[in-house]
C-alpha cells in the first residue's frame, strides 16, 4: 500500500495551499476530491459574487483579475482561477475519489477511498462549507 507524507482531503483553496506548501517541501502528497477540482465553489449559485476581493482571494501571489464591478469575483471566475493554479503549480490532485474512512493503524492513518486505500503520515481535512462532517454519535 502506498504510504503519503500527507494526504490531503479537498481541493478547494485551503487544499490546493496544503498542497502546494507539501510541494515545496518534496513532501510525498495526494488531495483527494471526491468532485471536481475546487467542487464546493461549483456548487455555488451560478450567479454569486464573492463577498472577498480577488486581490484577498489570491494563492502563492498569482494574480487573480477579475471583471467583475467592484472587484468581487463570479463563480466561474473562480472556479477558472483555481483550476489555473491546480496547473500551475502541478498539483496531485485525485478528482471524483471519495474517501469512505479515515482510520489510525499504528503510527500511521489509513485512508479508505473508493479508487483504493493509502496510508499517511498525516492527514489535513479541508473540506468545504458544504461536506463537513457532521458526527451525531448515533450507533449503527
Amino acid at each position: 500500500m502506498e504510504i503519503l507524507d500527507v494526504a490531503i482531503i479537498g481541493s478547494g483553496p485551503c487544499g490546493m495551499t496544503n498542497g502546494i506548501e507539501a510541494e515545496k517541501k518534496g513532501y510525498h502528497y495526494l488531495i483527494f476530491e471526491k468532485g471536481s477540482i475546487a467542487n464546493t465553489i461549483r456548487r455555488y449559485p451560478t450567479n454569486i459574487s464573492f463577498f472577498s476581493t480577488a486581490e484577498l482571494l489570491e494563492l502563492e501571489g498569482i494574480p487573480f483579475t477579475t471583471t467583475s464591478a467592484g472587484k468581487r469575483p463570479s463563480r466561474q471566475e473562480a472556479m477558472e482561477y483555481y483550476l489555473k493554479i491546480a496547473q500551475h503549480f502541478d498539483l496531485k490532485i485525485s478528482q471524483y475519489t471519495t474517501v469512505e474512512n479515515i482510520s489510525k493503524e499504528d503510527d500511521l492513518f489509513k485512508v479508505e477511498t473508493d479508487q483504493g486505500d493509502y496510508l499517511a503520515k498525516n492527514v489535513v481535512l479541508a473540506i468545504g462549507y458544504f461536506d463537513n462532517a457532521n458526527k451525531i454519535n448515533v450507533p449503527g
